[in-house]
């Protein structure tokens, strides 16, 4: 019960050699403009000032490094750590970018966009994590570098279409419903091969 990041917390993180996946999430407080100072600066680039910014740096190195440890004791690569971005602001996403962070995931192509447009040119990975409708294939196709959601081949074909030649190669990981339920997105089982 309860909240799914009150359910995730724990001192402890574990990758085994037989893992087909990791979770981690983190929480970070609000952040907020610099008192007595404009939020614009340098070439309109918004910086963010948070009274515990070097405990949020911290925080992420040290989050980092268990990663790493853990993966090292489970004989596998460190894993990417995909900050999860859905549901925060602009200036949240580019003040932990700002801290090292490189990753962030979202849940709806169209409030992606906004955020894409407001952080251009910072060089994050952007990682689609929710459902793809076929409606919003092409806009997917060109502003994210992941799409982990692929349930049907017809989203891969879309997906390969729209995505301009002139960019890299755009990374799609198959969503596999592996408990069939009704209410989850994801492919079955059988047609995940």
């Amino acid at each position: 019960g309860g909240k799914p990041a009150d359910r995730c917390k724990s001192d402890d993180l574990f990758l085994t050699e037989k893992a087909s996946s990791s979770a981690i999430s983190i929480s970070f407080p609000v952040l907020r403009p610099r008192p007595g100072r404009s939020s614009r600066q340098n070439n309109h680039i918004r910086t963010l000032w948070h009274p515990d910014m070097d405990k949020i740096t911290k925080r992420l190195s040290e989050l980092r490094n268990r990663l790493a440890r853990a993966a090292r004791r489970a004989g596998r690569p460190t894993p990417v750590l995909l900050a999860v971005s859905k549901m925060r602001s602009s200036d949240e996403i580019r003040t932990m970018h700002e801290a090292g962070q490189i990753a962030f995931g979202e849940n709806y192509v169209q409030e992606a966009m906004a955020k894409q447009e407001e952080l251009s040119g910072l060089g994050i990975e952007w990682h689609l994590i929710g459902h793809l409708k076929s409606n919003k294939a092409r806009e997917a196709a060109t502003r994210f570098d992941w799409v982990q959601s692929i349930d049907r081949v017809k989203r891969v074909d879309a997906l390969a279409d729209a995505r301009p030649a002139g960019m890299a190669p755009l990374n799609v990981l198959v969503q596999v419903n592996i408990d069939d339920e009704a209410g989850k997105h994801g492919c079955h089982p059988d047609d995940a091969a």
